[in-house]
């Protein structure tokens, strides 16, 4: 449910506490409680930290519930309980689906612009990677492709594609070309910024 890093070196003795606040409605998590409150003291609403050994001198765990757990934006607070309740350090956090989010994760959009050009001799295909709108110019590993047919047999098999230079654009030549008059799916797919990225295309002679 979110973290906050204080600084602090060693035990310090102090008591720390924290509060969650959904930003929605301004209600704070009750205690222990799993449900959210309007009008409560702070009594009500602080959640006791267990002092430990550094780095991790403070430390609570706790689970978000599906459905008392609304989405939307939380603050988590961490107040010193031995200096007027004073706020020591603070972070957002979201949840969306009943699952915990960092504010500012977002989860990039990978799409790859094909390219079919047919030749009397081979099939072309280039391949031009994107990610959120914006083409990915190197860092792509073990580029390849597959070509499947209408009925779903496989026309190219997992090849490995070939950089043009050092642009970031791909390609695959092959012998075995496309019938006129039938569609294929084109499959891209390579490793990008440690995961395995696979997009595809439905492509003809014909177009």
């Amino acid at each position: 449910m979110g973290t906050v890093y204080l600084n602090i070196t060693a035990n310090s003795g102090e008591a720390y506490s924290a509060t969650i606040e959904r930003m929605t409605d301004g209600f704070f998590r009750e205690d222990d409680a799993e449900v959210f409150g309007s009008g409560l003291a702070f009594a009500d609403k602080d959640i006791t930290l267990t002092e430990g050994v550094s780095p991790s001198l403070g430390s609570y765990s706790g689970n978000v519930t599906a459905d008392t757990w609304n989405d939307g934006l939380y603050k988590l607070r961490i107040h010193n309980t031995g200096i007027q309740n004073r706020v020591e350090g603070s972070n957002l956090f979201g949840i969306v689906d009943g699952e915990e989010v960092s504010v500012g994760e977002v989860n990039p959009v990978y799409h790859a612009d094909i390219i079919f050009i047919k030749d009397t001799s081979l099939d072309k295909y280039q391949v031009r990677w994107f990610k959120n709108a914006r083409r990915i110019k190197g860092g792509i590993t073990s580029p390849c492709i597959t070509v499947v047919t209408n009925n779903g047999t496989k026309l190219v098999d997992n090849e490995s594609m070939t950089e043009i230079g050092s642009t970031g654009l791909y390609r695959y030549h092959s012998a075995l070309q496309q019938s006129g008059g039938e569609t294929y799916e084109v499959v891209s797919s390579g490793l990008i910024n440690g995961g395995t990225r696979v997009f595809s295309w439905s492509l003809s002679r014909d177009v």
